[in-house]
């Protein structure tokens, strides 16, 4: 099948299936990299799929869906439900997330920090301050990603560089 009018702008792998979304559409879609099969899944109730991350254990995709709550598509479930997630400063613009060793790292532009949270029953906890150098920076970045690093794209195209939260040279 072929989806005409869909308006999706992020793509996800998770293991051989891309999953392409956006905030614009109230669907989202896996495409099997084998077949090419595509199925169109309807997110109504959880609108707004900004960004997302799948670990690397493939067994889930966390979703932001607003400017501090988040969502996770369930593999063994085929389901997607919200999570709860705390933050320890208010205020919070949830701008990207990632998934690294089954901790979370969402990346906070009003208060100018990453945080890393512990996975629990019911999504993620409160989080701590992971970058630890003064007078960093972030409040235009755009993305995250890790490698055991922390890698952080600005808005105007530079990449910084973090390592146990503190910037290195790039």
């Amino acid at each position: 099948a072929t989806f005409l009018d869909a308006q999706t702008q992020t793509l996800i792998r998770l293991d051989n299936t891309l999953v392409a979304f956006s905030q614009n559409d109230k669907s989202y879609y896996f495409i099997n990299l084998d077949t090419g099969n595509i199925i169109q899944k309807n997110h109504e109730t959880l609108p707004n799929l900004f960004k997302g991350n799948a670990p690397k254990e493939y067994d889930k995709i966390v979703f932001t869906i607003d400017q501090n709550r988040i969502a996770e598509y369930t593999v063994t479930t085929d389901s997607l439900s919200t999570k709860d997630i705390v933050f320890p400063l208010e205020g919070v613009n949830l701008q990207d997330i990632f998934v690294y060793n089954r901790k979370l790292y969402s990346l906070d532009t009003n208060n100018n920090q990453i945080y890393r949270h512990n996975q629990t029953q019911t999504g993620y906890d409160k989080g701590t301050a992971w970058i630890t150098d003064a007078g960093i920076d972030i409040k235009n970045a755009s993305s995250l990603t890790i490698d055991g690093d922390v890698y952080v794209l600005q808005n105007n195209g530079e990449i910084l560089k973090f390592s146990a939260g503190k910037k290195q040279p790039f």
